[in-house]
């Protein structure tokens, strides 16, 4: 989501210049469809999730049409079974849990934690008659050591506590650490299975440091720091609620608009919070509201 496994949000290569840059687009399902997750496998084929109001989907596209190669359906989340039982569809947009924030490992697996408190690897592979599927390699339960007391279809009211895994990323040593909406954090040993998470760890030993960037009661921060040389820039979502509020793009230095390209109108290419993926080729793409769009320079 945030371009590297330190999350700078910055990338070794350049995106499209403005020279001529044309825009295309793909709509990934019948309502909804963000591709927010952008990576790409060793080939150049893009590995997304994309959000569906049903439900978030794996999907395996060709980065130049966009046309989707394989899709792999996961769990439901608990705020998309909120959003229809109680009419409130901010819940959706408000949940970052489910895998959206995942990874592509060093041989080209994706790895998520899912809506039942699971790590998942998922590769991708060709089957004998040209098509693609995606297989699921490895699975990790994480539920002894997260709340999971959620709502589903038939538990819509729970008593218990629960507490989403949002994120996954790798370190150096192979592990894979995973953090949860509350600020549980925990690793996984991909070799092993082992799950450990220090809870014997006193409270004033776990801060390193905190420092304040907004005013108290208007500060909303959903995991948007961008790291570029000695400088954190910190993004401030509050206020936005849903696709119905507009987002810009600034120069990092001057604030200055550098160039622009229009790339649809309408709440449906609204990026609802999706970040901008430089791929490997120059072209960026952006996930909007109903699937992705691609930019890139025609000269």
């Amino acid at each position: 989501m945030h371009a590297d496994a330190a999350g700078s949000g910055t990338y070794p290569w350049n995106g499209p210049l403005g020279k001529k840059p044309q825009a295309d687009s793909e709509k990934m399902a019948a309502l909804g469809g963000e591709c927010a997750t952008v990576t790409f496998d060793r080939a150049g084929r893009i590995v997304t999730v994309c959000g569906t109001f049903t439900g978030f989907l794996v999907k395996l596209l060709d980065p130049d049409s966009l046309e989707t190669l394989a899709e792999y359906k996961l769990p439901q989340r608990p705020s998309t079974v909120e959003a229809i039982t109680r009419l409130n569809f901010s819940k959706i947009f408000k949940d970052t849990s489910g895998g959206a924030y995942s990874y592509l490992d060093n041989e080209d697996r994706l790895v998520l934690a899912d809506s039942r408190q699971h790590i998942v690897r998922l590769a991708h592979e060709q089957t004998a008659d040209g098509s693609w599927r995606f297989v699921v390699d490895k699975d990790w339960d994480l539920t002894e050591h997260v709340p999971h007391d959620c709502v589903t279809w038939s538990n819509l009211y729970p008593s218990g506590e629960c507490d989403p895994v949002t994120s996954v990323m790798p370190d150096w040593e192979g592990r894979i650490w995973w953090v949860t909406r509350q600020g549980r954090v925990g690793t996984v040993d991909p070799e092993s299975g082992d799950i450990r998470r220090g809870a014997d760890a006193p409270d004033d030993k776990r801060l390193v440091c905190k420092v304040p960037v907004f005013g108290s009661g208007a500060s909303t921060t959903d995991n948007s720091l961008i790291s570029w040389g000695d400088s954190l820039v910190v993004e401030n979502n509050y206020g936005y609620e849903n696709i119905t509020s507009p987002l810009t793009a600034v120069d990092f230095r001057t604030g200055e608009t550098k160039w622009k390209r229009l790339a649809g109108t309408g709440i449906a290419y609204d990026n609802n919070w999706a970040p901008v993926t430089l791929g490997p080729d120059g072209t960026v793409y952006v996930g909007v509201f109903n699937g992705l769009v691609a930019v890139r320079d025609t000269e």
